[in-house]
Formats: structure tokens, C-alpha cells, sequence
């Protein structure tokens, strides 16, 4: 399946959080080893590099291909079990190949580095089985083997996580209870989230497993705690505007729990409160909990029983959506199909809601996308749209009008953020998870999607601040940088792996030196690397990029996907406070490939050469006798502003 090329939709690559990509995907990446359909190589790293970029351009065939030859090859321990590990996914995740995955991560086990991320991965392999009690064994495996930071964030979140969806399938599907063993398990993996929360704030992931573990458990505090986490508020802020007032009922809603024997009034308004605030599948949990007394007076109340009706909607919703994309990533889906699976689901859903205004979606899915709006917005929040080829399912947590400005243009847009995302579009699901769908517009509405930004962002300071990782960033960058001239002199303008770390390393280090001088304590820098982060993403990624697709679709609606993508990312550096991060995502791994994104990237890298031959005197450090691309990463931010003006069609 090639990538969408909607014009409304719009990849993180263009916001700053694609910061993250620029780290984990291009550090495996090699320049001088060919294109994505790659040469041969005679490098574990050179291959795990080729598929990484054919991940992220979609080919899953070229993906395997290189990862099966990394096999074949000497390396270090922990190169070899990461082509292994890599390979595992790609055959469990688009073939259903669990027998080979399980094979192909049992040696990735005997290889003896990084184990535990071997274990997460068997861990979230058999999860997709089905087999959720093989899950949560696997991923105690997996923290029982960690061995730093990194590898114990993994393997937390694959135990929580697995432990979660137990609980889900006996409590909503099954209405049963977990067995004895597995709830002791609980207070074991409740432990160890709340400690992750806590030593890495601003983990979305980490604040909502443990916000789940705590309705679960029964734990008020953890569970407030873990809210005000995944909100980024603190005891005396309100949360965002669509989930202030519901968060503040939680508080006092938490303050009369009293475990099984909690009153009826008491559970449903937590049921409510937390729907509210857009964490249907705890919600859900909370109600379906076969300890509590009065359980089934609960599930009659038709507020609760619509809720709990809604949890189990969005958990298949997820599910058929995903198996669609995997069918259409290997070219063999049906739109009719996966429209009719959705609009079975949602005859389910209708049977629970009290009194629903309009009629469930039709067979075909062309109701769909109204029915989100019109009956399942006003209830539970949600927002979203289904094209034919992928879904977009969140849930509103805050909408403002915003006047957008740019070269004596102007437009008024309307802005909502979306979180809690049920669905976030077939590219986010292929390149699993390295990076995510950051928003999208249309003439007068700007959508971003909170949870995608935060999550890159978040593992931007991960991999920056660890000494581990960092050093092993620098190494691989240094690698990948050697060969980048004659790379260009033979291949042109194209993605330099090299250049794009360099690039995004000094941008990071150069925001950490701004923090530190404004007064920032090292124990507040992570959270204040994250909001400035997000702060940037906002005014460069959001508001200045899909803002000039605004401006652009009202001038001419009639514009090419590739012209409207070009000229936002010019936008998007020109008014950015911190230009050397908003170029970071055109310089990715999709520049030059053939999508709107890819063909904008392109266009804007081969005008930066254009602008840095007619001005190399300016350009401290510059060697007329290597050729220009590989020396981009000498531009200043006031360089790039001159760069992306000289190209856009609006300045005079």
C-alpha cells in the first residue's frame, strides 16, 4: 500500500517532535549503502539501516530482505539480535508468523545482548495472539533482564500493558475475574509503573498504564496521580479545557472511595468523570469490576451501561482497523470488508445508547465519519474521520479559533487537539511506532494529535540525555557521516542519515544550553526540554505549517498535495524561534520518496544547495571543495530563515 496522499493529512515528519525519528531511524541508516531497494552490503548495520528506511517508506518486502541478510553476517552481539529482533516483528506483525517471530526471538535470547527487549517484543507478539497469560509471563521475563533505563521502561510497559488487556478480556468480554496469581501480579506491576512515572515524568504511556493498574488495584492516589501526569497538571492546575471540570470531579469523587463497598452514586460518577476526561477503557473497568457490591445496579444505570458499552467499541475498533492495515500493507485489503466489519460493531455500540439521535453507520462506511461527529462527539468526546484507506479516531480534550498570519495573509482556523486515539492512520501503524501522525487541516481547521507529539518528544530527551545511548548515537553518526560526499557526488540530493543526527543533536544541545541559561535545574530540565519541545511543535509544526495550508487551500484550492507540503515546510522554518529543529524532519528518511511529503522534502533540501552556492562567503566553515548538502548542518537559524523565504512564492 503506498502512503496516503490526502491532502488534509499530515505525518509528524513535518512537526519538531519527529526530532525522535531523526535519532532512531536514521542512526541505523548509512549513507553511500544505495536507495531503499539497496545494494548489497557487507554491514549487519548497513542492512538493519536499508529496512529501516523501507519501513518508513512502506515496503515491507525490501524490509525483510535486508533484515534477512543482516542475518547471514558477523557483527556485534547486539547487532545481531537487533536484526533478529527487528525480523520477529515484521513477520509476526504483517504475517502472522508466530512460529518464525518466536524462533527468530529465541535466538535473539541466545545471542545474550539485550535480552529484555526480546522478551518485550515475545511479550507484545503474543498479546496480537490473543495468548495474554504467555504475555504477561514473557514480559516479567523481560524485567527480570533489564539492564538500564531504557530496557526497563520496555519492559514495565509491556507487563503493564499485558496485565491491562487480561483484565480487559475477563472483566468486559468475559465478566469474570482474574485469577489469584495473576492479581498478585498487580501490586508487583503497579510498583514498578508508578516508579517509572515518577523518575521519567511526562510519559504519556507510563501516566495512563499506571492510571489503569490504579482503577484496577483500587488505588485513589496512584490513579489521581497518574491524571495529573498524563495532563501535565499540577494539584492546583485544572486539566485541558474539554476535561478541566471532569478532572476536578475526580478528585472529589476519589476522596468516598471505600473499595467493593463504594456506593453506587459514588462508582458511576467515577465512571463518568473518567469517560469524561476521555479514558473510556478505564472507565469501562470501573464499572465492569466484579468485586464491587452493587455491580450489576452499576451496569443498569444507562449513562454506565453506554460507557462500558463504548470501552468495548473502542477495543475493536482498534482491532479491525489494524488488521485492515495489515492486509493492505501486503496489498491484499478490502475496503468493503473492513466498512462492513465497523459498521457491525457499531450496530453493537447503538443497542447501548440511550436514545441515539441518528441511525448506526451504514455497511458500506459512508455514515461513518458523520456518525463520529454528530453522535459519538457530543457523548463520548470523539473525533475523527474514515477515508477508504485508513482511520483517524481520537477524542477532542480542547478546541480554540486561531487567526493565522503569514506574508500579509491571513485566516481564521479552528484548532482541537485530540488525544486517547483509537485509530491514528495507516502510516502510524506501518512504521511502528518509530514515529506517528502529528495533525492534519483542511481551509479552516487545524487538528493536532497530542498524544503522537508528546510521545516523539518525549523519547527525543530519552535518547539525548542517557550517556549510553547518546554515545552510541555519536558513534553510529560519525560512521554514517564518512562517506556522505562521495555519496552526493555520485547519487545528488538525498537523505544523509549523518547529517540528519548531526543536525538534530546540535539542535537539542542548543535548546538544553538556552534552558540551563534561563536559570533551568538539572532536576527540572527533562520537563522543561519536554514543554519547550511541545511549545515549538505548536508554533512551527501546528500553527505555522498546517496554517499555511489554510492560507494556501483559500488562495488556490486547486494546489498539488507536493506544492501545499513544500511550501508549509517553508513556513514551518521561517516562523519557527528555533529553525534548526523544524528543518530536522525534512531531512529525514522520506526525503525524496514519492509522496507529497517526500517530493516537498526533496524540493526543499535541493533549494537549500541553490541558496548555499550563491552565498558559500557567508557560510562559516564551508569547504568549496566538498560539495554543498553534505555541509547543510553549517547554516545558522538566520540562514535557514533566508533559505525557506527565498523559495516561498508569498514573499515579495
Amino acid at each position: 500500500m503506498k502512503s496516503p496522499s490526502s491532502l488534509s493529512v499530515g505525518a509528524a515528519n513535518r512537526s519538531l517532535a519527529r526530532v525522535a525519528s531523526a535519532l532512531v531511524v536514521s542512526s541505523g541508516l548509512v549513507a553511500g549503502c544505495g536507495n531503499a531497494s539497496g545494494s548489497a552490503s557487507d554491514s549487519i548495520t548497513d542492512l538493519v539501516g536499508l529496512a529501516d528506511q523501507a519501513n518508513a517508506r512502506f515496503q515491507v518486502r525490501d524490509e525483510e530482505r535486508h533484515l534477512r541478510a543482516a542475518l547471514s553476517l558477523d557483527g556485534t552481539d547486539g547487532e545481531r539480535a537487533e536484526a533478529r529482533r527487528k525480523l520477529a516483528r515484521v513477520r509476526w506483525k504483517f504475517y502472522l508468523d508466530y512460529e518464525e517471530a518466536s524462533d527468530l526471538l529465541s535466538e535473539a535470547v541466545d545471542v545474550g545482548a539485550e535480552e529484555s527487549k526480546a522478551w518485550a517484543e515475545l511479550s507484545r507478539m503474543e498479546r496480537k495472539r490473543g495468548r495474554l497469560d504467555e504475555a504477561v509471563a514473557a514480559a516479567e521475563r523481560a524485567v527480570d533482564a533489564a539492564d538500564d533505563a531504557f530496557e526497563t521502561r520496555g519492559a514495565v510497559m509491556a507487563l503493564s500493558t499485558a496485565l491491562i488487556d487480561l483484565v480487559a478480556l475477563r472483566w468486559l468480554d468475559e465478566g469474570n475475574s482474574v485469577s489469584e496469581a495473576t492479581a498478585e501480579r498487580f501490586a508487583r506491576a503497579l510498583d514498578l509503573q508508578q516508579s517509572l512515572v515518577r523518575d521519567q515524568p511526562g510519559d504519556l504511556d507510563a501516566s495512563r498504564a499506571l492510571l489503569s493498574l490504579a482503577v484496577i488495584q483500587g488505588v485513589p492516589e496512584s490513579a489521581v496521580e497518574a491524571w495529573r501526569g498524563y495532563y501535565y497538571v499540577s494539584e492546583d492546575d485544572p486539566g485541558p479545557g474539554l476535561v478541566a471540570e471532569a478532572g476536578a470531579r475526580l478528585d472529589e469523587l476519589y476522596e468516598g472511595w471505600v473499595d467493593e463497598e463504594t456506593p453506587v452514586a459514588v462508582r458511576s460518577g467515577l465512571v463518568e468523570a473518567l469517560s469524561a476526561s476521555r479514558f473510556h477503557l478505564e472507565a469501562a473497568l470501573a464499572a465492569a469490576d466484579p468485586r464491587a457490591a452493587d455491580r450489576q445496579t452499576l451496569l443498569a444505570l444507562p449513562r454506565v451501561r453506554e460507557i462500558v458499552a463504548y470501552g468495548r467499541f473502542c477495543r475493536r475498533v482498534a482491532e479491525l482497523t489494524e488488521e485492515f492495515y495489515r492486509l493492505e500493507h501486503l496489498g491484499r485489503g478490502s475496503h468493503t470488508t473492513y466498512h462492513r466489519h465497523l459498521a457491525e460493531a457499531s450496530d453493537e455500540l447503538w443497542a447501548d445508547l440511550d436514545e441515539p439521535t441518528m441511525k448506526p453507520p451504514l455497511r458500506d462506511g459512508r455514515t461513518f465519519s458523520s456518525s463520529i461527529r454528530s453522535e459519538l462527539g457530543p457523548r463520548f468526546g470523539a473525533f475523527g474521520r474514515l477515508t477508504n484507506a485508513e482511520l483517524y479516531f481520537g477524542h477532542a480534550i480542547m478546541r480554540d479559533t486561531r487567526t493565522v498570519e503569514q506574508y500579509g495573509h491571513r485566516g481564521s482556523v479552528s484548532y482541537t487537539v485530540i488525544d486517547h486515539m483509537v485509530s491514528n492512520g495507516y502510516q502510524t501503524w506501518a512504521w511502528s511506532d518509530t514515529t506517528e501522525v502529528g495533525g492534519w487541516a483542511t481551509s479552516n481547521t487545524i487538528v493536532k494529535v497530542r498524544s503522537a507529539l508528546i510521545r516523539e518528544t518525549v523519547h527525543v530527551w530519552d535518547l539525548v540525555s542517557s550517556e549510553q545511548e547518546r554515545a552510541a548515537l555519536v558513534e553510529k553518526m560519525e560512521r554514517d557521516s564518512a562517506s556522505e560526499d562521495e555519496r552526493v557526488r555520485r547519487d545528488g540530493v538525498v537523505h544523509l542519515p549523518g547529517l540528519h543526527m548531526r543536525v538534530a543533536l546540535r539542535a537539542i544541545d542548543d535548546l538544553v544550553d538556552s534552558l540551563r541559561a534561563r536559570g533551568v535545574t538539572e532536576e527540572a530540565l527533562r520537563m522543561a526540554v519536554i514543554k519547550e519541545l511541545l511549545l515549538l511543535a505548536d508554533e512551527s509544526g501546528i500553527f505555522a505549517h498546517e496554517g499555511r495550508h489554510a492560507i494556501d487551500l483559500t488562495l488556490d484550492p486547486s494546489q498539488r498535495s507536493s506544492e501545499l507540503e513544500f511550501t508549509a515546510k517553508l513556513s514551518q522554518v521561517a516562523f519557527s524561534r528555533a529553525p534548526r529543529i523544524a528543518v530536522i524532519g525534512i531531512l529525514g528518511p522520506a526525503l525524496g520518496a514519492d509522496t507529497p511529503h517526500g517530493r516537498a522534502n526533496l524540493m526543499f533540501a535541493r533549494g537549500a544547495v541553490e541558496w548555499m552556492k550563491a552565498h558559500e562567503d557567508e557560510i562559516e566553515g564551508f569547504d568549496p571543495s566538498r560539495p554543498h548538502f553534505p555541509q547543510f548542518d553549517l547554516l545558522t537559524d538566520g540562514q535557514l530563515v533566508e533559505v525557506a523565504r527565498s523559495m516561498d512564492p508569498l514573499v515579495e
